[in-house]
């Protein structure tokens, strides 16, 4: 989080932190390894709702490499199986400045990414969210439905030049 609001503050400090790769590359592994490892859900700490948040304003960013941008996704599909309490997935229905609603929109341009890395890796999340939408929280359905996502799978699943992406979408969908 830091990290995030000094780009934000002075963003010619991305040159340097983005020559660290390494560091956040293996941050973020880590962090996902110690969420599975120790079974780290949202009744343990109250620090992993900003989780989801911070790992979407770090891939907002812009500027970080492939394989970081994977990593983040990753953490992001991770701390919505993981942290998303039924509550809260009551309470972002509705609100406009929402993680949901922020993660939406990321998903849609990830979608666009020339990447095919970052193409799989958002539609992985999106999986993640789909399955989700049919057990337990039914308010994901509607973020699937406002952005389109089923239409736009089908036109990844039909058109994408990577077969792994074309896979990925069939299993979305």
């Amino acid at each position: 989080n830091d990290i995030i609001n000094t780009i934000k503050l002075k963003p010619n400090m991305g040159e340097v932190f983005n020559k660290q790769i390494s560091l956040f590359t293996s941050s973020l592994d880590l962090l996902s390894t110690c969420i599975q490892k120790f079974d780290i859900t949202w009744r343990e700490s109250v620090e992993t709702i900003c989780v989801m948040g911070t790992a979407l304003e770090f891939i907002n960013l812009g500027f970080w490499p492939p394989k970081l941008i994977v990593q983040a996704l990753k953490l992001v599909n991770l701390s919505i199986s993981r942290f998303m309490s039924p509550n809260l997935a009551l309470l972002v229905e509705g609100t406009r400045d929402s993680s949901m609603q922020k993660l939406g929109s990321m998903l849609t341009s990830k979608l666009h990414d020339r990447e095919w890395e970052i193409r799989d890796s958002t539609l992985e999340v999106l999986h993640t969210i789909a399955n989700m939408s049919h057990i337990k929280y039914p308010s994901f359905q509607n973020m699937i439905i406002d952005l389109e996502l089923p239409s736009m799978m089908i036109t990844i699943a039909m058109h994408d030049s990577d077969s792994y992406v074309r896979a990925s979408a069939i299993k979305c969908l």
